[in-house]
């Protein structure tokens, strides 16, 4: 790879050169880095082969980098090293070698983009941190906003872009009350603080592993948010005039038969027990009824209330788990005793919802710090049959009890 030549027939200085991998087809192109000229701005180039390139022929395409609203390092499950660039219309990757290449290419794609406005001395960042291209849906407040955009994450903002328009929807992450994914789905729940007002915003990320990413990655930066200040505004509980049939007791001991036949009993303390109602759906089908929702470090067990039923999860069996105002669901994978499929349940409260929900988000992503989270948030592979792919989503309508008709949406 070189660095730093003058091409007089093309004009410009060429900051860095080498051949790089286009992610759309991973093959190989010789890729140009110019920088900015009186005649022509800063831009990514890339030819079909060095030859060409010395031959002074055109490029296959270029890019002027003041038009990207952004370039940042990409998260993908197929290749560790991408660099995105991101235009109005347009998303271009390119795969790179190692970390240390992605390093210095990235650091003079941005130098270039900013130009004029980079500070000396500082590492130039992209404008947002993680970009990634979602399809809002047509529910709560995605109404009459549907269409393609561009979910874009920094460390206080959360922005989606309309491609093609210039529609733009701004959310502060302290307005989120609760995120979470479902399949190829990512979901948000912003309260009345929010300019849009309270209501859901349902996304279509056409990946399982692209939603569960997004959550993963929004709901950290939600939580490293509120490292300066009270994390209880958010995810706010019940006060202690709450009704005593809504506190967890003290301890539950759950006392079950083990496969030697021996008996084990489990102790779980007040701060990891919910009363929650199990609801007639998915795995919970010939379940329902009152349970006990009890946590450890590596575990999650439904104890049935005034009866012996227990159910038992490995937190590495989770496959994702989200809050959806006063319901709390958990979708497990084929390596559960119970199969794979969801279970949803009824906390009576949006605050103890999204409660269960963190602490057991956060146990999740605890517990796979000794092993790599993909086992646990694996999907269906690509040779599905099209008939068990879900739809864009399956609308449900229930009859509430006041009376008034409610849809909700779940992936099928």
């Amino acid at each position: 790879m070189s660095v730093k030549s003058f091409d007089p027939s093309q004009g410009g200085e060429v900051v860095r050169c080498g051949l790089l991998k286009k992610f759309k087809t991973s093959r190989k192109k010789w890729f140009v880095l110019r920088a900015e000229t009186p005649e022509s701005s800063a831009r990514l180039e890339y030819y079909d082969s060095e030859k060409k390139f010395n031959n002074g022929l055109p490029p296959k395409r270029s890019i002027p980098l003041r038009t990207c609203f952004n370039i940042n390092r990409r998260n993908d499950t197929k290749y560790k090293h991408v660099i995105a660039l991101y235009t109005k219309d347009d998303c271009f990757c390119v795969v790179l070698e190692s970390e240390e290449d992605l390093d210095v290419w990235l650091k003079d794609l941005l130098s270039l983009q900013h130009g004029e406005e980079a500070v000396d001395g500082e590492t130039p960042r992209p404008t947002f941190e993680h970009v990634w291209q979602v399809t809002l849906l047509n529910r709560g407040l995605g109404t009459n906003r549907i269409g393609p955009y561009r979910l874009c994450l920094t460390d206080k903002t959360l922005t989606l872009i309309k491609k093609d328009e210039n529609g733009v929807l701004d959310l502060q992450l302290t307005n989120i009350r609760s995120c979470g994914s479902l399949r190829n789905y990512f979901f948000l729940e912003v309260g009345r603080s929010s300019h849009l007002g309270a209501g859901e915003l349902w996304m279509d990320s056409d990946d399982p592993n692209i939603a569960q990413n997004i959550h993963t990655t929004i709901f950290h930066a939600m939580t490293t948010n509120t490292k300066k200040e009270e994390l209880e505004p958010r995810s706010r509980v019940r006060s202690s005039s709450a009704t005593e049939s809504s506190k967890p007791n003290n301890a539950v001991n759950r006392t079950r038969q083990g496969a030697s036949g021996v008996q084990r009993t489990h102790v779980f303390s007040q701060e990891h027990v919910w009363q929650v109602t199990l609801l007639n759906r998915g795995l919970g089908t010939n379940r329902i009824g009152p349970y006990r929702l009890c946590l450890t470090d590596k575990t999650l067990t439904l104890i049935k209330k005034d009866e012996n039923g227990v159910l038992d999860l490995q937190l590495t069996n989770i496959r994702s788990c989200g809050s959806l105002r006063n319901y709390f669901f958990l979708e497990v994978g084929r390596s559960s005793h119970l199969g794979a499929g969801e279970l949803w349940m009824d906390s009576d409260d949006p605050n103890i919802a999204q409660n269960i929900h963190t602490t057991i988000f956060h146990a999740m992503t605890t517990n796979t710090k000794k092993e790599e989270l993909e086992p646990r948030s694996r999907v269906r592979s690509s040779s599905a049959t099209e008939s068990s792919k879900p739809n864009n989503a399956v609308n449900r309508t229930r009859q509430g009890a006041s009376g008034v008709q409610r849809t909700h949406v779940f992936s099928q």
